[in-house]
């Protein structure tokens, strides 16, 4: 009796997988006139897909579909190859179906999943003589190897684990840290004790940081859930029974071990004992489950809340951003109006940069920046026009990395601002304009009252000659600074070498008719106008007394005009071999104009005058002025100032 309904179960069992498998076969049959179906595969994941002695795939994942195979009669291709080729061949439509998925948020912009149907644990392993590595931030600062394409390296980055090195497969891993290359490395737990094993280091190397555990699913490409549906029905129809032989095929039992008797009823007895402790406990675990369950619900409450509020976050601001691959390819895109697209949103995604109307040299500019970014791990900054449904509008586009093989695009529409960029330049260049006819207009103004004062001592001599010769010098003087100015790059300041160099050239034939013969030894030095003008007018009545009276009676002599700026003080220095001054002579407490109107240019240069008549350094007598004032901070053009010859 107490075997008919175990009996009865098994047979019930049979009975509803001998409809399943007819279900399928009936829902399928269509589907085998479409050719073998395309799997792509991880080829180096034992035990559940791997390469035998002869190269052929082998494992749990090859048996059950081609127990699939036989039940849906429709064929199947097996394509094996390093996971992250599989991936790049699955989105390029290489695939039909890829196995051994984890499903993550990224990945479902990409691919629908089937259901989970194997769960896999996902360890960090170290060198045993590495101590102190408890939890993923103690990772931090070291070397971590993991395979390319696979989940676990988002995950590592998103804790702040950043030196990650990337290899081909698991099998390459491990054979690195046999070799000594690798201390650290992250890996699914069944390949990883495999490949342990086999190279005989299982020994040498810890565990004690498991990443959050994955589960295998199926995945086809987004908009092929159809196909999706048929594969699974087709593993549906597979008998529980056949897994199970397929497993214990490539996992194994349990070996069986002779127990005494005694050691049963021992052992029978724990159980007995377990079962009411198990008992015990039970109303005690299920409260604490039901209050576990509550804050999970809780918590996920909370995360979808922040996801909300990061989308709307997103939402609210003005600029456009966009998620892309290496490839060019656009995984994510948020914008305030889809007239500022050049395609709307749902056309956008899954495109590369290459297929949404793009200039062929502007689709290689953002490759070029997407690849700079990503390789060089740094924020990439483009400007371009783009010329969208909105109108023709300027963008300034930063591209930043978001992981090995994704960027983000944040794109700004600057169009208004370059326009007023534009604006503020031309106005710029009028007021430029403006001033410089300012410049040449007071220069113009001040020829003109030379010329007055010139006509009037023509009319006929008088007491007033020299002092309108001195009018007409210093006027001059303050003439030639705004015709500097005018010509300059910068209406603010002037080379003082040109401006001084230009000042004995109009003296010297104004005054002697060219009998005079000034030297000069000027070094150049950009300086502002409010210092220029002064210092001209002060070397101008200097240089002018020299002519009148350092040589009387139109005799001809050598003057010297020298300056210099050493960095702590800049010196003026205007000296002749004349005359020199008359006996007992007091220059400084003098209440003649020219020595009253050089001691008040001094002052305002905050400069100190003097004055040498001594002869011991020179054949012959004369009069050495020497002005000394401070330096200031250079106002003048930018870039090489221009070189007066000495």
């Amino acid at each position: 009796m107490v075997d008919r309904p175990v009996d009865m179960i098994r047979r019930l069992r049979a009975l509803f997988g001998l409809i399943g498998i007819l279900f399928c076969v009936g829902r399928l049959s269509p589907d085998v006139r479409a050719g073998p179906l395309r799997v792509l595969l991880d080829d180096n994941y034992p035990p559940y897909v791997f390469r035998g002695a002869n190269g052929e795939l082998q494992g749990i994942l090859t048996d059950q579909w081609r127990e699939w195979e036989r039940v849906t009669g429709r064929p199947v291709e097996l394509l094996g190859m390093d996971w992250n080729e599989a991936q790049r061949q699955m989105r390029s439509g290489a695939g039909d179906v890829i196995d051994t998925m984890f499903d993550t948020p990224e990945r479902r912009l990409i691919y629908d999943f089937g259901p989970p149907y194997a769960k896999i644990d996902v360890t960090v392993f170290f060198f045993h003589t590495i101590g102190g590595i408890a939890s993923l931030s103690d990772l931090k600062g070291f070397h971590v190897a993991a395979k390319a394409g696979d989940a676990c390296i988002d995950y590592l980055r998103a804790k702040g684990v950043t030196d990650i090195i990337q290899y081909p497969s698991y099998e390459a891993i491990v054979r690195a840290a046999a070799a000594g290359e690798e201390k650290i490395f992250c890996i699914d737990r069944p390949p990883a004790l495999y490949f342990l094993d086999k190279f005989g280091i299982e020994g040498n190397f810890r565990s004690s940081i498991s990443i959050p555990s994955g589960e295998f699913h199926r995945a086809v490409l987004k908009g092929e859930s159809e196909l999706l549906r048929t594969i699974e029905d087709g593993f549906d129809a597979i008998p529980r029974s056949t897994y199970d032989a397929i497993d214990q095929k490539w996992l194994g039992s349990r070996l069986a071990s002779p127990l005494d008797t005694r050691i049963t009823i021992f052992a029978a007895a724990g159980v007995m004992v377990l079962l009411a402790m198990l008992l015990f406990v039970d109303r005690g675990l299920r409260r604490r489950i039901a209050l576990a369950t509550a804050e999970l619900k809780r918590q996920v409450r909370e995360l979808e809340s922040s996801q909300a509020k990061n989308r709307a976050f997103i939402a609210a601001l003005p600029d456009l951003s966009f998620t892309l691959d290496r490839e060019g390819r656009y995984l994510e895109c948020n914008a305030p109006a889809e007239e500022q697209l050049l395609l709307p949103r749902v056309e956008l995604l899954g495109k590369l940069v290459s297929e949404i109307g793009l200039e062929p040299e502007m689709a290689r500019r953002f490759m070029d920046c997407i690849r700079q970014s990503l390789d060089e791990r740094r924020l990439v900054v483009l400007e371009y026009d783009l010329k969208v449904p909105a109108g023709h509008e300027h963008f300034e586009g930063r591209f930043v990395p978001l992981d090995a093989d994704r960027v983000v695009l944040i794109a700004r529409d600057v169009t208004e601002a370059k326009r007023h960029e534009e604006l503020l330049k031309e106005s710029l260049a009028e007021k430029e304009i403006l001033l410089r006819e300012v410049h040449h207009r007071v220069k113009n103004n001040l020829q003109i009252i030379s010329s007055i004062i010139s006509l009037q001592e023509a009319s006929g001599p008088g007491a007033g000659d020299t002092q309108g010769k001195d009018i007409q010098t210093r006027i001059m003087a303050m003439a030639s600074l705004h015709e500097f100015l005018y010509g300059s790059d910068d209406l603010s300041s002037i080379d003082i070498a040109a401006y001084l160099t230009d000042l004995v050239g109009e003296m010297t034939t104004s005054f002697s008719g060219g009998k005079s013969q000034i030297a000069v030894n000027l070094q150049s030095d950009i300086m502002h106008i409010d210092e220029a003008m002064p210092l001209g007018l002060l070397a101008t009545e200097l240089i002018s007394n020299a002519l009148k009276y350092a040589y009387p009676a139109g005799n001809p002599g050598r003057i010297l005009v020298a300056y210099a700026n050493s960095g702590t003080e800049r010196r003026l220095e205007i000296s002749d071999e004349g005359a020199g001054l008359p006996p007992g002579f007091d220059a400084a407490n003098s209440t003649t104009l020219g020595y009253t109107l050089i001691y008040s240019l001094a002052h305002q240069l905050n400069g100190k005058l003097s004055l040498d008549t001594s002869t011991a350094d020179r054949e012959r007598p004369g009069l050495r002025v020497v002005l000394t004032f401070p330096p200031a901070a250079r106002l003048g053009r930018k870039g090489e100032l221009p070189r007066t010859p000495a």
